[in-house]
């Protein structure tokens, strides 16, 4: 049995860093978005990889549109979702995340989208078209929850 030590040197030795990852972020239409790029690095041929996502405040959507239903049990149910799986993406919704709402602060998703369907791998796509993308989801939601942000009491006026 080799020591851990000189097994550990071994694999190091071993490592080939080939992925190259950017991260672009912004608000557009007050709604946070995020925009990932990866670049693999794999023996046999190198890919390009992108991902989107939105953030939505869920304390933010007016009771009308069911706020509770976007704060999901269970990730398998967004596909399903009236609204979210109604919006303009890339293909359709493949990402659902809770990343905050816990300990009394608001509730907020992050949804989103990827380019690795079938028909994609042929096709290259670059920071511009995919930020016509995000611009269309965002519109799209807001066209489906146009009170999205405002206070009850603003709606009222």
């Amino acid at each position: 049995m080799k020591e851990i030590d000189k097994d550990f040197n071994e694999v190091e030795e071993d490592i080939n860093i080939g992925e190259e990852k950017k991260v672009y972020s912004g608000y557009y239409k007050n709604i946070c978005f995020e925009i990932n790029y990866r670049n693999e690095g794999m023996p046999c041929r190198k890919m390009d990889w992108w991902t989107y996502y939105i953030y939505l405040c869920v304390d933010d959507i007016p009771e009308k549109y069911d706020p509770e239903s976007f704060w999901m049990k269970t990730r398998d149910t967004y596909s399903g979702h009236s609204i979210l799986a109604n919006l303009e993406w890339h293909g359709e919704i493949t990402y659902f995340r809770k990343v905050a709402g816990f300990d009394d602060e608001k509730r907020r998703i992050q949804v989103g989208c990827d380019y690795m369907h079938w028909g994609d791998e042929d096709r290259r796509y670059d920071l511009e078209y995919i930020k016509n993308d995000v611009k269309r989801t965002i519109e799209s939601f807001l066209y489906l929850v146009p009170e999205y942000g405002k206070k009850e009491d603003e709606e009222n006026d």
